[in-house]
């Protein structure tokens, strides 16, 4: 299969604090790739550099073939790489379909020269938005809740409302950072549904998570990171096995 994005040789400082130390990873297309390792491994060092919000000092990041490392991240997002965070974000104020059309308006849909010149055009495309992400939102589970405001939701809808949020901005690639993170265990089976609804889509998944054995249920492949770097890559019951995966961890229960 071939890789659409690639890591290579990822340097990242913070001070004396060395975050990322040679890191070299791959993602295979239409796959759904876990990210794992003990606290302070690197991991969120990384999405946050892969993803644009952070420069690294060395090394190279390609996406679909384009070296991106050092673009902002909304020129990154427009490439097709998206991310969540380890909380929820959302307008809390906008109701939970408002918060799905922001995320669907195409670019260039807000140019005022549309407005003025192609109205009939931009009503049209409005409606068009608003089936879309309405069948999106029933895809999800959430739209009984389409009029609620955002704000009001649980911590496990205000993920798949997240979730949902990247489906309707069309990623190629979507990086999870923690998807389980202020979420009730009992959700679980939900957040992985919607998951497995991108690679549906064609969508790749990289997912960062503690809970292994959600992890296990998800991903093909799995990467562990240590101090920085990839240590072992393969199956989550082969890394079980490994012995310096279980070093990494200190005895932990992986």
């Amino acid at each position: 299969m071939t890789a659409i994005l690639e890591v290579e040789n990822l340097v990242k400082s913070f001070g004396g604090v060395h975050a990322i130390r040679d890191l070299s990873l791959s993602i295979e297309e239409g796959s759904v790739e876990g990210l794992i390792g003990p606290n302070g491994a690197g991991k969120s060092t990384a999405i946050e550099i892969m993803s644009g919000f952070l420069r690294p000092d060395k090394g190279t990041v390609r996406f679909r073939g384009e070296t991106i490392q050092g673009l902002a991240p909304h020129r990154v997002s427009r490439l097709g790489l998206m991310r969540s965070f380890q909380l929820a974000r959302e307008w809390p104020q906008l109701s939970v379909l408002e918060n799905m059309l922001v995320a669907a308006v195409d670019n260039g849909r807000e140019a005022l020269w549309r407005a003025l010149l192609t109205p009939w055009r931009l009503h049209r495309e409005q409606r068009e938005d608003r089936e879309r992400v309405g069948a999106i939102l029933e895809e999800f589970g959430l739209y009984g809740l389409r009029n609620d405001m955002a704000g009001t939701l649980s911590g496990g809808q205000k993920r798949l409302l997240e979730f949902a949020r990247l489906v309707a901005a069309k990623p190629r690639l979507v990086l999870l950072d923690e998807p389980m993170a202020g979420v009730n265990p009992t959700m679980g089976a939900h957040i992985q549904d919607a998951i497995r609804r991108f690679t549906e889509r064609g969508i790749t998944v990289m997912l960062v998570e503690h809970n292994l054995s959600f992890v296990e249920a998800l991903c093909g492949s799995v990467t562990v990171m240590a101090h920085g770097t990839q240590i072992a890559r393969g199956q989550m019951a082969t890394l079980r096995l490994n012995e310096t995966v279980r070093e990494a961890y200190l005895g932990s229960n992986v």
